[in-house]
């Protein structure tokens, strides 16, 4: 059963929990910051668009997409911001969680696959005549971004008594576990993957429930199968998603 988004809910928590996206602007050639404050999304249809060019895979998922009050085309935000702290560091955050995706310690670099360099250079070189845009994507420029992007985490994660903020807590799976490829469609495999981001996310962040005892003594596994439960697989797919 599909759970529709609930958006007089949605917009009313704006107010105190305002929501921002952050895409990548091609002309800009920099990361743009999306939310309601600036007018870019005020229904349920714009906010799918700008989630939509936060995740548009150039060349691989359709057209850039256009966004109210921006005045550049947008795509995936791994071109210029792949873990978007900094934005939350530029709108005042003191103390911000960064959920990383992919397991510390795993490979980051790596030349272009053939692939990717040809999808690149159609898309952006010859289709939309940006061919500094296919430049940057074939050396590895986004790559590098995020490369930075982890060691600066690294060293910001470990805080000395009498530092003064902002305050960055990276969190990410140990080098011990197997990254779920980025293709991955098997339901079983991304269910599993999400379990364990909740069952390191607990182990870690539990002390500090202070008013949640029960939170505080119960295990990262116990916890992720409470939020995460068998049952969920036992849910019919999506019917937009065929099943292999």
């Amino acid at each position: 059963k599909l759970r529709p988004l609930d958006w007089d809910l949605f917009n009313e928590k704006q107010k105190f929990q305002p929501l921002s996206i952050v895409a990548s602007g091609v002309i800009s050639k920099s990361s743009i910051v999306l939310n309601s404050k600036k007018g870019n999304f005020d229904s349920f249809d714009c906010l799918t668009q700008c989630m939509k060019a936060s995740m548009l895979l150039p060349g691989i998922t359709g057209p850039m997409v256009d966004i109210p009050g921006i005045n550049e085309p947008l795509v995936d935000s791994q071109l210029y911001e792949p873990i978007p702290y900094r934005a939350a560091l530029n709108d005042g955050c003191t103390h911000i969680l960064v959920l990383r995706s992919r397991p510390d310690g795993c490979s980051i670099l790596g030349k272009p696959k053939l692939a990717e360099k040809m999808i690149a250079r159609r898309y952006f070189s010859r289709k939309h005549g940006m061919p500094s845009l296919y430049e940057y994507m074939k050396k590895g420029g986004h790559k590098i971004v995020y490369a930075k992007d982890i060691l600066k985490l690294n060293s910001a994660s470990r805080v000395k008594k009498g530092d003064k903020g902002p305050y960055i807590l990276p969190l990410s799976l140990s080098k011990e576990e197997t990254e779920i490829k980025r293709l991955e469609r098997k339901r079983a495999n991304i269910f599993d993957g999400v379990r364990k981001g909740c069952q390191y996310g607990h182990n870690i962040l539990r002390v500090c429930a202070q008013e949640h005892e029960y939170l505080r003594y119960t295990e990262g596994d116990e916890a992720s199968k409470i939020a995460f439960p068998n049952e969920i697989l036992d849910h019919k797919e999506d019917p937009i998603i065929k099943p292999l």
